[in-house]
């Protein structure tokens, strides 16, 4: 969505120079078809989308529709009629209209207020307002200083950890607080992405230092939950992981209660002091010099994570894409070399 209307494309130029002449607009990317049925009127253009351009037609009443990915206007001056039935919080007729179309078609329409002299993007049921650049871009060098501090935090919680593993003394709680740290990482990673993607080419130096920084302590993290989930079904690991780090990177934290069920334990496990062995996803990782990315990757290829001792090393290789054959060998007479259960206890 952020793409489309990015610094440094042509509707962006548009809808910056339309915004310093306090000239407003409604703009809809979709394929002529998808919204044909709701133009009551309209100008057909057919003509490369660029910036002096849509200022021009932006001149006129209705509304301009583009192609999906921008490059084209395919008409303008068009009066659009979605379905009053359709809810809407908004006041204006053009942020109505704009919402309404978003919601009936999933297509992304943009509207810029003369008055409020803003952006707004609907998508769906989703809203977001553009920020100016610089607002944008003093935000992701915050959250990049905050990102910095969470990846230390989480180095030091996966240390702690490995040392608790090595004495066989890993609690619910120590694992809890591991993944809270891991669950605050990602939020923040999220954010950052965020700014970046609509940043444009102005954040792609930002995401890059972001995913340097952090890569491998996200995938570390990822490891942690497979080591100590009551399940070992990859789709029940995926959907337990998304509970875990929300829809929006916006959305509240889980508590360490709230992180014991997502893992399947009950809330009141958190206070027993029995201990947990891993599976040993991670200890894997550091005995062999593996990538956390590449071992996170093979989990992501199979069906259940009992998956990856019985599969043929070869097999094994070609899933992961980062392994070879031999390190796959390696890789599961480790892990078939602590349990074949899935999370024992003691």
């Amino acid at each position: 969505m952020l793409a489309r209307v990015a610094p440094g494309t042509s509707v962006r130029h548009a809808l910056d120079d339309l915004l310093r002449a306090g000239i407003g607009t409604l703009l809809v990317f979709a394929e002529h078809r998808e919204v044909f049925r709701l133009i009551d009127a309209a100008v057909r253009v057919e003509e490369e989308a660029t910036s002096a351009r849509l200022y021009e037609l932006a001149k006129m009443d209705g509304a301009i529709v583009l192609t999906k990915d921008g490059s084209r206007v395919t008409c303008a001056n068009a009066y659009l009629t979605p379905p009053s039935s359709i809810f809407s919080t908004e006041a204006g007729m053009r942020h109505r209209t704009a919402n309404r179309v978003a919601v009936h078609t999933g297509s992304l329409c943009v509207a810029l207020s003369q008055v409020r002299r803003t952006i707004t993007l609907y998508q769906g049921p989703e809203r977001y307002v553009l920020r100016q650049p610089e607002n944008v871009l003093g935000r992701a060098q915050y959250l990049l200083n905050g990102l910095i501090r969470h990846r230390n935090r989480m180095r030091a919680a996966l240390a702690d950890l490995s040392r608790l593993e090595a004495r066989d003394s890993v609690t619910l709680s120590q694992v809890t607080e591991t993944l809270s740290v891991w669950q605050a990482l990602l939020r923040s990673l999220g954010l950052l992405w965020l700014d970046c993607a609509e940043l444009g080419r102005e954040g792609q130096s930002l995401a890059w230092e972001a995913r340097e920084a952090v890569n491998e302590l996200v995938a570390g993290g990822w490891l942690v939950f497979c080591d100590y989930s009551s399940s070992d079904e990859l789709g029940v690991l995926k959907e337990s992981a998304r509970d875990l780090v929300g829809d929006y990177p916006e959305a509240a934290l889980l508590d360490r209660e709230e992180i014991a069920e997502v893992l399947g334990y009950d809330r009141s496990e958190l206070r027993d002091e029995r201990h947990f062995r891993p599976r040993g996803f991670r200890h894997a990782v550091e005995e062999l010099g593996l990538q956390p990315s590449a071992v996170a990757q093979l989990t992501m290829g199979i069906g259940s994570l009992e998956e990856v001792v019985e599969r043929k090393p070869r097999e094994l290789a070609r899933i992961g894409g980062l392994l070879d054959e031999e390190q796959a060998m390696r890789f599961q007479r480790l892990l078939a070399s602590v349990s074949p259960d899935a999370v024992r206890r003691s």
